[in-house]
């Protein structure tokens, strides 16, 4: 799947930052590279529908952003739903001199679902995926 990506300013994420990041108890993850073209990825999480209940689903990104610490993507539709994130990639220096930093994306996470009228029915709220697998 083509992806449409897009660099805005210089980007300060280091590379060490790209990988898989879980947020919290859910199964939501997201898998995120960088590119020489942009922010490449997806994000999986389960369905909540009668046909996908518990099943995970791979939302590709169809739209990204990324510039400064920044990121932002929007994921292909599935099941008449899709999602958006919009934040940044966070470092926490490590405690201790041997290990490494904890890196995080830091953000609101929306998801859309389309109606059978058309419209847009939209929910929000403030993530915090922990990258895991260093």
């Amino acid at each position: 799947m083509e992806v449409e990506a897009e660099i805005t300013s210089q980007v300060t994420i280091p590379t060490e930052a790209e990988g898989w990041y879980t947020y919290g108890r859910e199964v939501a993850s997201v898998e995120m590279d960088f590119e020489e073209r942009g922010l490449t990825g997806y994000f999986v999480t389960t369905g909540d529908s009668k046909t996908d209940k518990r099943s995970a689903l791979t939302f590709f990104f169809a739209k990204t952003r990324v510039g400064g610490d920044s990121i932002y993507f929007a994921t292909h539709e599935i099941h008449r739903t899709w999602y958006e994130f919009s934040g940044v990639v966070g470092q926490t220096p490590p405690k201790e001199k041997s290990l490494q930093i904890e890196y995080s994306l830091d953000g609101t996470l929306t998801t859309h679902r389309l109606e059978a009228d058309g419209s847009d029915s939209k929910t929000s709220k403030r993530v915090k995926f922990k990258k895991i697998g260093y």
